[in-house]
């Protein structure tokens, strides 16, 4: 079986590259920072959503489809409660990326924000400043991945 090059071709592509076209297109404002966000985002909540999707018993979705299940309640019943696990997994490896995705959206077209302040004083040689928004950013990386395991305590609750 041959791999689906152009699916595999659109994760491949840097995003620092598509920033930049982000930015002609949407313009200065929030929107394309929030595009590169959501890109950076989505491949790793895809792939494992779409794995757990796949691991799901077949020998349940059987079960379901002999006892007249429609797709909607197979989908709702056997697959998602299997894919759930694996979805909170994308999610906290997205949620510890999001920030990187957003200071990348900031390089190519903010006047403010984190990842310009990273920008100004790196040419300024501000090391202490430059330390500080990292840790910055580490801590909101480390916050959003405990309120994504959170979200997945509260929402997983048969795992």
């Amino acid at each position: 079986m041959q791999p689906d090059v152009p699916r595999a071709a659109i994760p491949a592509v840097p995003i620092l590259v598509l920033a930049p076209i982000l930015v002609i297109w949407l313009g200065f404002g929030i929107w394309p920072k929030a595009v590169v966000v959501a890109l950076v985002c989505f491949f790793p909540i895809a792939v494992n959503t779409l794995a757990g999707l796949g691991s799901a018993d077949p020998e349940a979705a059987k079960m379901m489809r002999t006892l007249d299940a429609s797709r909607r309640q197979i989908l709702w019943r056997v697959e998602t409660p299997t894919a759930l696990p694996q979805f909170f997994t994308g999610a906290r490896l997205a949620v510890v990326i999001a920030p990187i995705g957003a200071v990348f959206g900031e390089w190519v077209g903010a006047s403010s924000g984190l990842g310009h302040l990273i920008l100004q004083d790196n040419a300024q040689l501000e090391t202490a400043r430059l330390f500080a928004a990292v840790v910055v950013l580490s801590v909101m990386a480390m916050a959003l991945f405990a309120l994504t395991a959170l979200a997945q305590r509260r929402i997983v609750t048969w795992r």
